[in-house]
């Protein structure tokens, strides 16, 4: 299948996945920034946007996250040259997986608005039926709801295994996903949260500035971006929280 991305910049691989339902265009303002200091990657999920429209495509999971290691490779990210792998919902638990199976080749996570997904069977199968019953804009193939079907527990079960810098964005109003960011900050070593006041689900489309400035200031804190001045997050409306 042929997908769309956009790439532009050099240095440090980033790869930038959105959620179910959005294509790569919700990245644009944080790309603008971030190919300026990397070689950054915005894509959109097959049957999305520029992403083959054919509605008999195949959009099984395991595609998305076959999808997602081929854009890692076209940013230039590899073993040898992890990539820093920034998703939103879908994106964002592509992006768990991806750093749970291949985790030499990922060398920090930022999730928005993401889940680990379920261990327990009959929560499992309520979020499947609400994927299937979930409004898509026309731009995105009904089929395409497939690729956020769960199939087991392997991302829930192996956060404890992330050894990597990891950042989780969530909205103040997102109450599901507040939830969900306590969970990944109890499960993944050290990692750290930012929560953006007054924000739902749709946190970087709603929030961009504040999404970005959290994210940038994360990348330069663990050293993959040169550090910049920066306001401090205290005067930008974000509340950051620690993993314990």
């Amino acid at each position: 299948m042929k997908l769309h991305y956009s790439i532009a910049g050099a240095g440090v691989p980033i790869v930038l996945t959105s959620g179910l339902g959005d294509t790569s265009e919700v990245w644009t303002g944080l790309w603008d920034q971030l190919h300026q200091q990397a070689r950054a990657l915005i894509w959109d999920l097959r049957g999305h946007g520029q992403s083959c429209a054919d509605p008999l495509a195949d959009y099984r999971p395991s595609l998305a996250l076959s999808d997602l290691g081929e854009m890692l490779a076209a940013a230039g990210g590899s073993s040898d040259n992890p990539a820093v792998l920034i998703g939103h919902s879908l994106g964002g638990y592509l992006c768990l997986q991806w750093a749970i199976e291949h985790p030499n080749s990922v060398r920090a996570l930022v999730l928005i608005a993401t889940g680990p997904g379920y261990r327990d069977d009959t929560a499992r199968t309520s979020w499947n039926e609400f994927v299937s019953r979930l409004p898509l804009p026309a731009s995105v193939q009904p089929a395409a709801r497939g690729l956020a079907i769960q199939n087991d527990s392997r991302v829930i079960n192996g956060l404890a295994s992330i050894q990597v810098p990891t950042l989780v964005v969530v909205g103040q109003e997102d109450r599901n996903f507040l939830a969900a960011k306590d969970y990944l900050l109890r499960k993944i070593p050290g990692s750290q949260a930012v929560v953006v006041a007054g924000a739902k689900h749709s946190v970087h489309r709603t929030h961009p500035e504040q999404v970005s400035q959290a994210i940038l200031a994360f990348l330069q804190a663990c050293g993959v971006l040169p550090a910049a001045d920066h306001q401090s997050i205290g005067k930008t409306g974000l509340r950051p929280f620690f993993g314990q």
